[in-house]
C-alpha cells in the first residue's frame, strides 16, 4: 500500500490511521500511518498473506482517535501466486531448445 498526503493540511488538521488485515490490527505495524505531504510511504508485509477459510482478504483503514481527517490510500499492489504444477509447455517445443548445440570458432593466435 502506498500513502502520500496530497493536500497541505490546515492548522490543527491531522490525518492518522491504522491498517488491518482480516481484523488483525497488528498487520499494519504497531504505529499508525501518518502520510507526509507529497512524500510516498509504502506499507508492506515481509511475508506472504493468504485469505481466510473464505479465501478473501479484507483490509481496513481506521482513523485514530486524534485524527481530524479520514484515511487515504494512493495505491495498492496485489500479487497472486499461480500454481504451475501442470506445465503448459508442449514437450515437442522443448526438444529443439535442448538439442541445440553451440559451436564457437576461435581463430589461431598469430605468432603462436
Amino acid at each position: 500500500m502506498h500513502f502520500a498526503e496530497v493536500e497541505e493540511l490546515g492548522e490543527g488538521d491531522i490525518r492518522e490511521f491504522t491498517v488491518s488485515l482480516n481484523d488483525d490490527d497488528s498487520w499494519g505495524g504497531r504505529e499508525p500511518v501518518i502520510p507526509e505531504y507529497m512524500v510516498s510511504n509504502t506499507l508492506h508485509h515481509p511475508s506472504a498473506v493468504s485469505g481466510s477459510t473464505t479465501n478473501e482478504l479484507s483490509f481496513a483503514l481506521k482513523r485514530t482517535k486524534r485524527s481530524t481527517l479520514p484515511p487515504l490510500i494512493n495505491a495498492m499492489e496485489v500479487y497472486r501466486i499461480k500454481d504451475f504444477s501442470q506445465s503448459s509447455t508442449d514437450q515437442d517445443d522443448v526438444m529443439p531448445v535442448t538439442d541445440h548445440t553451440t559451436h564457437v570458432h576461435t581463430p589461431p593466435q598469430v605468432g603462436a
